[in-house]
């Protein structure tokens, strides 16, 4: 069976409401738990790529956690155009996670993976060499 929700007796449940009208909907749907909330807003974003790339943009410049970050960062390379640029900008990231996923990118869109990953040999975190 399925597990839909664990709460205490008598605890009172919401659905969080979901804009996926406008691509700055589309992109707060992206820190939603929900894969398929989450696969709806990048099939939503896919549609309206500039107007998406705008918007990945602006919220990758503001504070928020590292998975959502990953997923905007991700959304943000798989528009048109946009993977070169990314995966340079996210090799150049701070945190593992982002190289990590700079060439799990080039692999995907068959990017200069080779150069990616002469980049990346000698990184410091165990995870990307390993990547």
């Amino acid at each position: 069976g399925r597990i839909y929700r664990v709460a205490p007796k008598g605890s009172k449940w919401s659905v969080p409401a979901v804009d996926l009208t406008t691509p700055a909907g589309a992109v707060a749907a992206l820190a939603s738990p929900n894969l398929c909330t989450r696969a709806i807003a990048l099939d939503r974003l896919a549609k309206e790529p500039e107007a998406a790339a705008a918007q990945l943009e602006k919220a990758l410049r503001l504070p928020t956690d590292d998975r959502v970050a990953a997923r905007l960062a991700w959304a943000l390379g798989m528009l048109p155009g946009r993977a070169a640029g990314t995966i340079q900008s996210l090799m150049a990231a701070n945190e593992p996670a982002m190289r990590v996923i700079a060439l799990r990118m080039a692999k995907r869109t068959k990017g200069d993976v080779l150069g990616v990953v002469e980049k990346l040999a000698a990184d410091p975190s165990p995870a990307v060499r390993r990547e």
